[in-house]
């Protein structure tokens, strides 16, 4: 018998972080009960095909996104209640 075996092959994959931006419409301040509408956009690797969550205050829920392709997606609310509030979109890919 003749044995024989491949040269030893060593691949690193590396995973990127997206980055992912917000926008807001309209933008800077809204009047208590006015439909606000979130915008993330996913960049930094590939066509991003999860989900984003969008939170409020530290993670109080505002809810799943829509996507509506090209790594967007959108979410309307209209339920903030009044003062300042942190928005974080999180991509769930």
């Amino acid at each position: 018998y003749i044995t024989a075996s491949s040269n030893i092959f060593t691949n690193t994959v590396i995973q990127r972080t997206p980055n992912v931006g917000l926008g807001f419409n309209p933008s800077g301040s809204s009047t208590l009960g006015q439909a606000v509408t979130i915008t993330a956009t996913v960049t930094g690797f590939g066509t991003p095909t999860g989900t984003v969550v969008f939170t409020r205050d530290g993670g109080t829920s505002i809810g799943t996104g829509t996507s509506v392709g090209g790594g967007v997606w959108t979410i309307v609310t209209s339920s903030m209640l009044g003062g300042v509030h942190s928005i974080v979109a999180s991509y769930q890919g």
